[in-house]
């Protein structure tokens, strides 16, 4: 499994804008086994010759849960979509950045020791500029991570994309591209090739 991010001159991330009509969805599926969610989550991904990031979320949610404002609030204990770049192919060492539903960031470093622990370091300016539009049934998180986030060349990462919906009793509904079988993302034994072509 692969996705392949396109490169683009430039994207309105105040809108939806058409280029990304030309850009391949990747689909996240039940994290657990690997089965088609009932609330859907696409997203794209597409970059510039300045190795900034383009990626476009678009989540089908009727009633999201989003209350934290403020940035790098831990907004994975409410409901969040995500990243995990693993930008120097280092699975000890990936950039993980989340959103939520009114527009709330969240970036950082992750030191992961495979062993199940994991190290958060925080990155005090958020390197992230998005912005959410609201559809019937959902919401698009559309934005651009600064290269300034980004270690490394753009050529062949290893990366994820992951959702975290909660139910009604607070647990966990979790969706991934490449899912890693257990109520967890942090497992990058799971990520997977990210490519960047013309």
């Amino acid at each position: 499994m692969e996705y392949r991010a396109k490169r683009v001159d430039n994207i309105d991330i105040t809108k939806i804008d058409s280029i990304w009509d030309s850009i391949e969805a990747g689909e996240l599926v039940n994290n657990l086994d690997g089965s088609k969610q009932e609330l859907g989550t696409k997203f794209k991904l597409a970059y510039t010759k300045d190795k900034d990031l383009y990626f476009l979320y678009d989540v089908d949610d009727p009633n999201p849960n989003a209350t934290m404002t403020i940035y790098n609030s831990n907004i994975w204990e409410e409901e969040t979509v995500e990243f995990f770049f693993a930008t120097e192919r280092n699975l000890r060492n990936y950039l993980e950045v989340e959103f939520n539903a009114i527009g709330t960031q969240w970036a950082g470093y992750i030191d992961n020791d495979l062993e199940g622990n994991t190290k958060i370091n925080y990155i005090d300016k958020s390197p992230i500029t998005s912005n959410v539009i609201m559809r019937d049934g959902g919401f698009y998180v559309v934005g651009k991570i600064d290269h300034s986030a980004i270690k490394g060349e753009m050529d062949s990462w290893l990366f994820n994309a992951c959702r975290i919906k909660r139910r009604e009793d607070n647990s966990m509904i979790l969706s991934a591209f490449s899912p890693t079988y257990e109520e967890q993302f942090h497992k990058p034994n799971y990520f997977v090739k990210l490519e960047f072509v013309h």
